[in-house]
């Protein structure tokens, strides 16, 4: 298990990564590896068991959750601007 592993919870999961916002876990690191939409999400490792409950089908109240996709977006399109070169 990488450094990585051990000190993060990671996902590349739009929705469960906007859950975890909505659920009070902060967001700990943000990449976008290579070329194309994607963005590996980094939060604290106790987000795992709260993201566990997004995959039973755990509910969360609709503002925070779109809110948290909307800002997320706005990060990867942030993100990529800075990264000139890269296609989406």
């Amino acid at each position: 298990m990488s450094t990585t592993e051990q000190k993060y919870y990671t996902t590349t999961d739009l929705g469960e990564s906007a859950f975890l916002i909505a659920t009070g876990h902060p967001l700990r690191d943000v990449e976008t590896p290579g070329p194309g939409p994607r963005m590996v999400f980094h939060f604290d490792v106790k987000a795992r068991a709260a993201a566990a409950t997004y995959y039973d089908g755990a509910l969360v109240p609709a503002k925070p959750h779109a809110h948290a996709i909307r800002e997320l977006k706005a990060l990867f399109t942030r993100m990529r601007k800075s990264q000139p070169g890269q296609l989406l």
